[in-house]
């Protein structure tokens, strides 16, 4: 027994010492470094960004004889990413995963040297995982700020996801305890409550594009927010204001249902756009533009976003400038389609419409 205890110890020590290092490193010149533990005879690919399909990654052996993987310098930011070993999918062992491209994904972030979404105040809130009333599978998260009171009133802030994504997005990749708890305690902001919600429908229909999903999803979304969890947490707590925002696929949930129901939402943020219509002439066939002017508008885009949101941002600014009605645009430097330009615009978006 001695003998096999001592034999599991010095397995335990040997792979920690083959170990040492992270597997998913990031070096002085922003180099990604990936060591993947493998050390048979395979074929590496590596998948994740648009702009891995353009760098010329090395694959290579390390002096421990595993095979490791160097990209060119990276992007500031937040990327996702996977390795395919011999054609499947492998993640790293014993590093993070997150749930992106609709499966778990490894991911590694370039510093930009902010620290408004990194931890800084002993002030924390506190976020809940909550099922929805008569529903045992559907999932939700809520903040509560430091100190809160069931006594006190609050705003209320709806978030939605991107495609590919859930809300678990905005606690793990979009970081937003540390942002919101940061502000609130630096006075920057009120305290305030946060929804975060599914932005996906379960369903067994297979859609021609992302676009007649969301478009045939929206109605049920809607109704979910509106006639169920917002009465609910009106019950609960005392809601002053309430804003919506979302990201990517989430900013055209958020615009339609802030556009549908100015009389709940007024302020409603829209992150790296999106405008679904099935109407190539009409971008705003589905929105109740006659309610635009009841509110204010925030857009926001990285500035190497994907032109196709940027375009989407155009001609929303264009509508808006056209019915005159108020918005703030903002860009993020230097960001693509990724959390460290969604952290920026949320953080940009509290301190606009607070």
């Amino acid at each position: 027994m001695k003998k096999r205890i001592l034999l599991v110890v010095l397995l335990m020590i040997a792979f920690q010492n083959s170990n040492a290092q992270r597997l998913i490193e990031v070096d002085s010149e922003n180099k990604l470094h990936i060591n993947t533990l493998l050390k048979d005879s395979v074929n590496i690919k590596l998948q994740g960004p648009d702009f891995f399909a353009n760098s010329d990654y090395k694959i290579s052996k390390n002096n421990l004889g595993y095979w490791t993987v160097e990209t060119p310098p990276m992007p500031i930011g937040f990327h996702y990413f996977w390795i395919l070993i011999n054609g499947k999918k492998y993640l790293l062992p014993k590093e993070e995963t997150y749930f992106g491209y609709n499966q778990d994904v490894n991911a590694f972030e370039i510093n930009s040297n902010e620290t408004f979404f990194e931890p800084k105040t002993n002030q924390k809130g506190l976020i809940e995982k909550r099922t929805i009333h008569k529903t045992s599978e559907e999932k939700y998260f809520l903040y509560k700020p430091f100190g809160f009171s069931i006594k006190k009133r609050y705003p209320l802030l709806v978030l939605y996801h991107g495609a590919g994504e859930d809300a678990s997005g905005w606690v793990k990749q979009g970081k937003i305890q540390n942002v919101l708890d940061n502000l609130i305690s630096e006075k920057k902001i009120k305290p305030l409550i946060v929804l975060m919600l599914n932005g996906d429908v379960k369903s067994e229909i297979s859609y021609k594009n992302l676009e007649d999903e969301t478009l045939s999803e929206i109605t049920l979304i809607e109704k979910e927010l509106i006639n169920q969890v917002l009465p609910e947490l009106e019950k609960e707590f005392f809601l002053s204001k309430k804003s919506i925002a979302g990201l990517s696929k989430g900013s055209y949930q958020a615009f339609k249902i802030g556009t549908d129901h100015p009389e709940v939402f007024s302020k409603v943020g829209v992150f790296s756009p999106v405008l679904y219509s099935n109407v190539v002439e009409d971008k705003f066939a589905k929105i109740k533009t006659e309610n635009l002017s009841k509110q204010k508008f925030f857009l926001s885009i990285g500035s190497l976003d994907n032109e196709r949101f940027i375009n989407f941002k155009t001609i929303l600014e264009k509508e808006f400038r056209e019915r005159k009605i108020p918005f703030k645009s903002y860009i993020s430097p230097e960001t693509y389609h990724e959390w460290l330009t969604w952290r920026r615009s949320l953080y940009n978006f509290l301190l606009w419409q607070k």
